[in-house]
């Protein structure tokens, strides 16, 4: 009985946002990410059949780049968070800055590389922490929202 409960308070579905790479995709398969190289069949909700290989929004960018394509599609605080700490990729920012994933202390966090010293107060309110490891301030992102502020200020590169 509870079992049933809490299977009834579950959603139905999700909802995500990805990019499908499809067309002839053999000639072109070095330009595509070496990760996540499974082709998936999927069937939108009207029907339509599609066939390719799932990307994300770093990775589309990635192959835009290969093909020689600027731009690529923007990434909300929250989805640069997830690629930084979670697939561990790193972003780059439009000012020439780069957001990765360090370990420090035992825990993973978003590291902004790339700031001058005049830049620290800027950082600070919007959130960053600023620290001094082996005689060096490194700042850090500690949440998604201060990416959203970050990246609201200083976009993702093209």
């Amino acid at each position: 009985m509870l079992w049933n409960h809490e299977i009834g308070e579950l959603p139905s579905h999700r909802e995500s946002r990805f990019w499908l790479a499809t067309g002839l995709l053999l000639p072109v398969w070095d330009r595509l990410p070496a990760e996540n190289m499974r082709v998936r069949r999927l069937t939108s909700d009207d029907g339509i059949a599609l066939i390719g290989r799932v990307l994300d929004a770093e990775q589309v960018r990635t192959v835009r780049a290969g093909f020689g394509l600027d731009g690529g599609p923007a990434m909300t605080g929250p989805e640069a968070f997830v690629a930084v700490m979670e697939r561990g990729n790193a972003v780059a920012l439009a000012n020439g800055w780069r957001l990765a994933r360090r370990r420090l202390m035992g825990a993973n966090r978003v590291e902004i590389e790339g700031p001058a010293d005049t830049d620290l107060p800027a950082l600070r309110r919007m959130g960053c922490t600023v620290e001094i490891v082996s005689f060096r301030a490194r700042i850090f992102a500690p949440g998604a929202d201060t990416l959203e502020r970050l990246l609201d200020r200083w976009p993702l590169a093209a």
